[in-house]
């Protein structure tokens, strides 16, 4: 993905992104990375974290919903 989006990134078309990760996932801190990174970059992405999940189905049901919410509609469930 980041070699895709140093590509894509001086040519002024970046996709509309959704990002989600658990506080507690073993992978949290390689997403705070690359959201520093989007964000240097200006890539216009949406990024939630949420306190109390890791690495699980649970966490990615709610997840592919809420994305499903902001590609439909441009918004995040409340």
């Amino acid at each position: 993905t980041w070699e895709q989006l140093d590509k894509l990134k001086d040519t002024g078309v970046l996709p509309r992104l959704y990002f989600t990760c658990g506080k507690e996932d073993f992978l949290f801190d390689v997403y705070m990375e690359f959201k520093e990174y989007a964000k240097k970059i200006g890539l216009q992405a949406q990024f939630e974290e949420f306190d109390g999940f890791c690495h699980e189905w649970g966490f990615w049901d709610m997840a592919v919903q809420r994305a499903i919410e902001f590609f439909l509609t441009g918004k995040l469930p409340a």
